[in-house]
């Protein structure tokens, strides 16, 4: 699952100002141009459809995608949610300690940093430093520990280029060149028709099926004021003690508890399914309102669903999009 041609044409544009500034200079620089990057993708495409929101206030989409740590910092596997990042990194601040009296004192003023600011979120002017409200289900502010992204969707779109295309290959049984791909399978495509039933086509009746992104780019996830990278990174080091009956792996192991978070995200623009199978259903499909596969749903409007040809009994479809989408298509992972 080699994912570094991907990014690595995205950090050689970000450093042209003329190409992307959704791939900040400062992001790039981030990452270590000479180790392979760690990048996991979704196990299926999911809408980038966080809402604006005002002032002191981020979106709940935001502040949970962000703040789930992958469970794993392997790029041989897709990202799978885990822990809460800032829920771990408190607990973190709790099992260290220094015989420093400086360092002590940095502790301590990071452990009040965490502190759930005084007082209701709904009455409250600005948030503290480091802090923002975000909404529950039931829609009430609660206080949160913030993350900042370098981009929301409303910008995105005019600050990306369209010479840095993605297309997934997705596994089947069939075509084992597939599985070295970016996405992993198996997947099904779905087909809804006018009368609400729905055509599905598996492993078995694909010949293949791809998803290709007009555009492509990375964007940058930072913890706010309250993340202390400085005391991380003495821990790292074993320069603090931890409380009796912790060790570092405890922390920074490959299960740690703060192991790994994420440092950014890969958005993919307008994708085109494409497919070919020679089951007789796949026929039927032309009739269909919608299809749906790796978690993208287009639906038929126009001339934007094209059955390319028939050939030896096999037929070729591709659908576009009829209007702008965005998703999120893999997560770039950051070692701690």
């Amino acid at each position: 699952m080699d994912a570094s041609p991907i990014l690595s044409a995205m950090m050689r544009s970000a450093k042209d100002p003329l190409k992307s500034a959704a791939f900040s200079a400062h992001a790039a620089e981030m990452l270590d141009p000479t180790a392979a990057p760690i990048i996991q993708p979704m196990l299926a495409a999911t809408p980038w459809d966080w809402q604006i929101t005002v002032p002191g206030e981020i979106s709940s989409g935001q502040y949970q995608f962000c703040d789930l740590m992958p469970a794993s910092r392997s790029a041989e596997t897709p990202y799978i949610p885990g822990d809460s990042f800032t829920n771990n990194y408190v607990t973190f601040l709790k099992l260290i300690s220094s015989s420093d009296p400086m360092i002590q004192t940095e502790i301590d003023a990071a452990r009040h940093a965490v502190q759930t600011p005084p007082g209701s979120p709904v009455d409250s002017g600005n948030p503290p430093d480091g802090w923002t409200k975000v909404r529950d289900a039931s829609l009430r502010l609660q206080w949160r520990m913030i993350w900042a992204v370098s981009s929301m969707p409303n910008d995105w779109t005019a600050s990306t280029t369209d010479d840095l295309g993605v297309k997934f290959l997705f596994a089947n049984n069939q075509n084992s060149e597939v599985k070295q791909s970016l996405l992993v399978g198996p997947y099904q495509l779905q087909a809804k028709l006018p009368d609400n039933n729905t055509i599905t086509l598996g492993d078995e009746q694909l010949q293949s099926f791809s998803i290709d992104f007009e555009s492509a780019g990375w964007v940058e996830i930072d913890p706010g004021a309250w993340f202390k990278s400085g005391l991380v990174r003495l821990a790292q080091h074993r320069k603090l003690e931890f409380q009796p009956g912790y060790d570092h792996a405890f922390f920074f192991g490959r299960q740690g508890l703060i192991a790994q978070r994420k440092v950014g995200f890969l958005i993919g623009s307008n994708p085109t399914m494409s497919w070919t199978s020679q089951d007789p259903a796949n026929t039927k499909i032309e009739a269909a309102s919608s299809v749906s596969g790796g978690g993208i749903t287009l639906e038929k409007k126009g001339d934007n669903f094209v059955k390319i040809e028939t050939r030896n009994g096999v037929t070729q479809y591709s659908v576009k999009p009829v209007e702008t989408s965005l998703y999120i298509i893999g997560v770039v992972v950051g070692r701690m």
